[in-house]
């Protein structure tokens, strides 16, 4: 049977902590990481733009605002829903929409909305990643933030509960704390992250993050947990990427993520911890015509697996100078 896992995608919003943290030079993709590297199958590289699945294109009316950070999860009845941030000056919020072949989406309502005083630290919320607990409820991870700290987000994490993975009631604790809200805290930011559970029951969170005194670009790191509650330390694993997404695939985990503002690749992992090096991955067109993070704002992946064993990736999608206003839903090219 096919391993199934559910997962796990204001405009500042939208600037999540690797771009915030941008270094300007423009680099290869690294060839390394901090943890062990392992061997495994290879993983699908190459990607052609399927159709735009929600947004602008498909009739929304988003009254200016933008879509972003899609996270897609199969739901127990074989149909999907994705989860997805909506951002405006003002008012940031989680919506979702359903969907039974994970490409033609219907939008269904707010999940989670954000707070309306700009100086509450959850004005800023999005970048939700989903999981089913044991006992079938549904939690919410999402990286929130007052409007603005000391000159940037300071951004962490926090989640949210739901019986049906609707509508989301926050949990009270904050779930990975930044200092100086928290002066033990490893962290001064933590930004777009994903969550899931492995076979053993462990909770692995792949997050983007940047360490105390750290002031480069975020970092893609792993931690795990025993409750998805209370996290272990943190390890790098990929240096200067962001936004991971994580999806299990033919027998091994696969990371898509984002490198700087230049590309983006793949790594995989039998584990979910221990993780191979990146290589690169393209995006284009039906007609063949790349596409590119400049030109059409290609960033915020998510992945999933649909109950035909397909490999689907989803990213934000814009006009060259504009916001995100659609969300892109890609194949493996050629399959």
């Amino acid at each position: 049977m096919r391993k199934k896992i559910l997962l796990p995608p204001l405009i500042l919003a939208g600037l999540i902590a690797g771009y915030l943290l941008l270094g300007s030079e423009s680099q290869d993709i690294p060839q390394e990481n901090l943890l062990e590297i392992e061997s495994t199958l290879a993983a699908p590289t190459e990607f052609t733009l399927e159709t735009l699945g929600l947004g602008e294109q498909t009739g929304m009316d988003l009254k200016g605002r933008s879509i972003i950070m899609a996270n897609v999860v199969e739901l127990n009845d074989d149909t999907y829903r994705m989860y997805y941030t909506v951002n405006s000056p003002n008012f940031t919020e989680i919506r979702y929409a359903d969907s039974e072949d994970a490409i033609t989406w219907e939008d269904l309502g707010t999940s989670l909305a954000g707070a309306t005083d700009p100086s509450d630290r959850e004005f800023v919320i999005g970048g939700a990643s989903v999981i089913q607990l044991p006992d079938g409820r549904y939690r919410m991870y999402y990286r929130t933030s007052q409007d603005e700290y000391e000159g940037q987000p300071d951004y962490h994490i926090r989640s949210a509960i739901s019986e049906d993975g609707t509508v989301f009631e926050r949990e009270e604790d904050v779930v990975m704390e930044i200092q100086p809200h928290e002066p033990n805290s490893e962290f001064q930011l933590i930004g777009h992250a994903k969550f899931f559970i492995n076979d053993e029951g462990l909770y692995i969170g792949i997050i983007t993050a940047n360490f105390v005194d750290d002031n480069g670009p975020s970092d893609i790191m792993v931690t795990t947990s025993k409750d998805g509650l209370n996290w272990s330390e943190s390890k790098v694993v990929f240096a200067d990427w962001h936004d991971p997404a994580v999806v299990y695939y033919e027998g091994q985990y696969l990371i898509y993520a984002t490198y700087l503002k230049e590309s983006q690749g793949v790594a995989t992992s039998s584990d979910g911890i221990n993780w191979s090096p990146m290589e690169s991955i393209s995006f284009k067109e039906a007609d063949e015509t790349p596409l590119s993070i400049d030109e059409h704002g290609l960033g915020d992946l998510d992945a999933i697996v649909t109950k035909e064993g397909k490999l689907l990736l989803y990213s934000n999608f814009a006009s060259p100078g504009k916001p995100s206003r659609d969300i892109a839903v890609y194949s493996v090219s050629g399959s």
